[in-house]
């Protein structure tokens, strides 16, 4: 199994919307890819960052506002889902919204 984690940073105010409402739908977004069934995809938890505004103010220069913890069954699986056009819309959208992105692949037992 492949376990895909990926982290965002948005823009304080990109596409007409704050970062906390681009969080919100890109949230919403993930979550419309988990419900689709996609083969392959065993879980997915999408959370927003509760503690945005507290942790500004911190030394560390990045933020994340929101993580996807994800699991697929292969690397198929996980490439399948960068490939379907619901990924690629919501990829779209980010690339419009956020600062950075982190993202890590492991596989696990």
């Amino acid at each position: 199994m492949i376990r895909h984690i990926v982290a965002w940073k948005f823009k304080e105010y990109a596409g007409g919307a704050s970062a906390m409402e681009n969080a919100m739908e890109l949230k919403k977004q993930l979550e419309a890819l988990r419900r689709g069934n996609l083969p392959g995809l065993v879980s997915m938890n999408v959370q927003l960052n509760c503690q945005r505004d507290e942790m500004e103010e911190a030394t560390e220069p990045i933020i994340y506002d929101v993580v996807m913890d994800s699991v697929f069954s292969d690397g198929q699986a996980l490439e399948a889902y960068k490939d379907h056009p619901a990924h690629k819309k919501m990829a779209e959208f980010c690339e419009s919204v956020r600062l950075s992105r982190a993202a890590v692949d492991l596989i696990v037992d």
